[in-house]
């Protein structure tokens, strides 16, 4: 055989070689296996879009839709906020939810609780939207270490801390939020006061709030009372409902300490009673001179916290403008409730690493106030001396915990010159000198500050 002959089949053989293996890595591609993840909007139970995702790849996080009448608060899988940086093992259906931005809404008797460690209490619902009971109600606890909640509603303090309980409808249609405190010892009661309209017409509500300090009081249980109940009524939870005309004096005591307020409320008839508006002259009766009405300028948020950790709190104040404005009620609101969430009392607290914008807006004339804050996760690193044969080298074992919780998500930390990953143990050669409090740990390429407690 010439050489031209053997260059021509080697060239042959190489081809087919080549295309044998692209036939064989499309064959392999082709069976890799794909699922589908498809995304329905909550309440009409609709589809929003679906994709088709390889196994063990990540979903991409579709944008927020809109829907009219409603505020979109997070894509759900089975009752859980989707992590979208977990891999795709197969099919799902994710729901987007929403929450009602009318005014019919869950309404807790408080939105703010102290407990005592080991203490237990029912979360109480003051109204409920219509069409909606107990039942159709989850919910969950930011931090189960902190404040344990189970399907019914009932509170377990379980230690010291801060902690937000979620109370929404199974469709996530509504929601309410209650901002917990958890104290080693009982906080008491030193006073109390009421906030609210001083009027109100025959046959109307309108609702009171009694305001217990100091803010983390461990029992804020109050209960009302009214003068003259054939003028105004006032329920446990502090809605007055004018009966007939006149001024009726409603009192608050709390529960811790006994502790008083007072507030005169005056009950005003209808203007279409249909009666006669003239006198026995027939004179025409002069009519009374209207209230005047102070409207709101602006709003300004004062006792701004720019930085906060997780499970702690921060009580923010809205000062209205001008100080004698008829209307001061504001409506306070967080862009990123899984970040840090705001309660109607003002109080902040933080849930998660990130940023959310905290906005109060007043109910006179909408003006708003808005800053941005920064909520940051706390590490600690426990260290704790193993003991070991005579003549060796001492050890440390670590736990490293991120918001009270075991963390092994982490590249390594930092004891003296030596970077100490989750598979090492410490040894005493960086860490006989235990003045050493803080250092930093290192997560996806960031570092971030962590506390160093020996036990």
């Amino acid at each position: 055989m010439d050489k031209n002959k053997k260059i021509i089949i080697g060239c042959v053989i190489g081809v087919i070689v080549v295309l044998i293996a692209i036939f064989l890595c499309l064959n392999s591609c082709s069976n890799a296996k794909t699922y589908t993840v498809t995304f329905i909007d909550s309440i009409d139970n609709k589809e929003i879009s679906s994709v088709s995702v390889k196994e063990n790849e990540k979903v991409e996080k579709p944008a927020e839709p809109k829907k009219v009448g409603y505020t979109f608060d997070n894509w759900y899988l089975n009752d859980e906020i989707y992590d979208f940086d977990t891999k795709v093992t197969k099919d799902m259906t994710i729901e987007a939810r929403f929450i009602s931005s009318s005014e019919d809404k869950i309404e807790l008797k408080e939105t703010t609780l102290g407990l005592i460690v080991d203490e237990d209490k029912q979360i109480e619902i003051a109204s409920f939207p219509e069409g909606v009971s107990r039942s159709q109600l989850i919910w969950i606890s930011s931090d189960e270490e902190i404040v344990a909640v189970d399907e019914n509603g009932n509170l377990k303090a379980i230690r010291e801390g801060s902690c937000t309980i979620t109370i929404k409808t199974k469709d996530g249609k509504y929601s309410s939020t209650l901002n917990v405190t958890v104290t080693k010892n009982k906080v008491s009661v030193e006073s109390v006061s009421i906030t609210g309209s001083r009027e109100v017409m025959v046959g109307k509500t309108i609702k009171l709030t009694a305001n217990v300090k100091p803010d983390d009081a461990t029992d804020k249980e109050v209960t009302w009372k009214s003068s003259n109940t054939s003028i105004a009524t006032v329920d446990r939870y502090g809605n007055v409902k004018g009966i007939k005309a006149g001024t009726v004096t409603i009192t608050v005591t709390t529960t811790d300490g006994g502790k008083t307020a007072t507030y005169n409320v005056t009950v005003k008839a209808s203007s279409n009673t249909g009666g006669n508006t003239q006198g026995s002259t027939g004179e025409s009766k002069p009519k009374p001179e209207e209230p005047k009405v102070v409207p709101v300028t602006g709003v300004t948020i004062t006792g701004k916290v720019t930085d906060i950790k997780v499970g702690e709190s921060h009580k923010l104040s809205a000062q209205v403008s001008p100080g004698d404005a008829t209307n001061k009620k504001v409506k306070w609101s967080s862009s990123n409730p899984s970040v840090a969430t705001v309660a109607q009392s003002g109080n902040l607290v933080g849930v998660d690493d990130g940023d959310t914008v905290i906005t109060v807006t007043t109910e006179d004339g909408s003006k708003t106030d808005s800053y941005t804050v920064h909520v940051s996760s706390v590490y600690e690193i426990h260290l704790k001396k193993i003991q070991l044969v005579e003549g060796s080298e001492a050890q440390y074992s670590k736990t490293v915990y991120k918001n009270n919780k075991i963390f092994t998500g982490y590249q390594y930390f930092s004891m003296g010159n030596k970077r100490v990953s989750p598979s090492e143990n410490v040894m005493a050669s960086f860490t006989q000198n235990e003045t050493i409090t803080e250092t930093t740990i290192r997560i996806d390429s960031k570092s971030y500050p962590a506390k160093i407690v020996y036990e």
